[in-house]
């Protein structure tokens, strides 16, 4: 398993022991990372955002590795950790 954890393309070739054996040709196995996931988020409200009023939302879920950008109701917000 963790030869393909790391996402990148593979080869991969069979081989049969001699005699009469060899290696096959080979074939390509690519790893992607997946989707993030979005478990849970807390607080699920809040009051609305003011010069002087922030809500800090907490967003809990998986493959959030590398995450470029979060949005909510289609606008940008900034995370202060990923």
């Amino acid at each position: 398993a963790s030869a393909v954890a790391t996402v990148g393309t593979y080869a991969v070739t069979a081989t049969n022991p001699t005699p009469g054996g060899g290696t096959s040709a080979g074939a390509t196995f690519t790893v992607t990372t997946p989707a993030p996931t979005i478990a849970s988020f807390t607080p699920t409200s809040g009051p609305a955002s003011t010069a002087t009023v922030t809500t800090t939302v907490t967003v809990t879920g998986t493959y959030f590795t590398g995450a470029t950008a979060v949005t909510l109701n289609g606008v940008a917000i900034t995370a202060s950790r990923w």
